[in-house]
């Protein structure tokens, strides 16, 4: 009756409490570890790392890649639909391969400079943007997204720093 339960002991740890029985601790005070429990008790209960294949991994992908946005995003959108999490899949694929299988484009690195030439033609739009409102932008236009921003420069603001005093000395010529 009790005995699905001991799968893992977190879901122990939550169960015991409901049912006044033996907490986690006990039985790990006597069998050593969750595993040799199980053991004694015959269950054969895979690890996650074991229930899902790389290739697996991959049609997963392929299927639901649409929905493949950020990582938050990502995991959210995994938890609802009981698929693996962002980072489960980046143990088995780079952030590339992941944009491959998701059907996404890849992002192309730009340099500080060509950032810096690219948010001054666009100055008007990116000196008042919030990185969100300048993301909507950059995705119509296909222009970097405020991360790409943010990764080179270190912060949004720093950014925006940059470019109005770039901005500032344009205008001084």
């Amino acid at each position: 009756m009790h005995i699905e339960h001991i799968g893992k002991s977190t879901s122990w740890s939550k169960y015991y409490r409901d049912n006044k029985l033996p907490s986690t601790q006990t039985y790990l005070s006597v069998f050593g570890t969750w595993e040799n429990l199980r053991n004694e008790l015959n269950l054969e209960v895979k690890k996650k790392r074991d229930i899902i294949s790389k290739n697996e991994i991959e049609d997963i992908l392929k299927k639901h890649g649409n929905a493949f946005k950020t990582r938050k995003q990502w995991d959210e959108y995994a938890q609802e639909h009981k698929l693996p999490t962002y980072k489960t899949i980046l143990k088995h694929f780079s952030y590339e391969e992941i944009l491959d299988f998701a059907g996404k484009p890849k992002q192309r690195n730009f340099s500080k400079e060509e950032l810096i030439s690219l948010a001054l033609k666009h100055r008007k739009s990116f000196i008042s943007s919030s990185m969100k409102k300048w993301d909507e932008y950059a995705k119509e236009q296909g222009l970097p997204s405020s991360r790409q921003f943010n990764w080179i420069f270190g912060s949004w603001s720093e950014v925006k720093h940059e470019i109005r005093k770039q901005a500032q000395k344009k205008s001084d010529k």
